[in-house]
């Protein structure tokens, strides 16, 4: 959890908070980010193959973004969530200066869900031990 305010008031608390991850063998982050601007009901993906940050692109996992809309009923494709959001796009160039090349990322816009929708979403992310937050070798 880091907060997403602007850099000059929260930049320092978020790099405490993502520095524990530096080095770590992590493959996949599910980044998860209140809809302030459009609203929503339930959790938007995008359909965007990458985020741009101003250290480089984030592959956004688009073939587990779709797996997402198949088999979660709340979860949808929608750019429009994700446009105006900074709450995902401020975590990432973080997540790009400790992680290891090779991960990619689940962004997850939620909008008005019940939180048991959003566990369940979490939940089949995690399944196979490789996302963060549940990744085994980081206990």
């Amino acid at each position: 959890m880091a907060p997403h305010v602007g850099y000059v008031y929260s930049g320092p608390v978020a790099a405490s908070a993502y520095d524990w991850l530096r080095d770590r063998p992590v493959r996949r982050v599910a980044v998860l980010g209140p809809a302030h601007f459009v609203p929503l009901t339930g959790v938007a993906v995008p359909a965007a193959a990458a985020f741009a940050t101003p250290i480089g692109e984030v592959p956004v996992e688009v073939h587990t973004c779709a797996a997402l809309v198949e088999r979660q009923e709340c979860v949808t494709v929608d750019d429009r969530p994700h446009r105006p959001e900074h709450s995902i796009e401020v975590q990432l160039p973080f997540l790009r200066r400790v992680l290891a090349h090779g991960w990619t990322c689940v962004p997850l816009v939620v909008g008005a869900t019940a939180p048991e929708q959003v566990a369940d979403v979490l939940d089949s992310l995690c399944v196979d031990g490789d996302t963060l937050p549940r990744n085994p070798a980081l206990r």
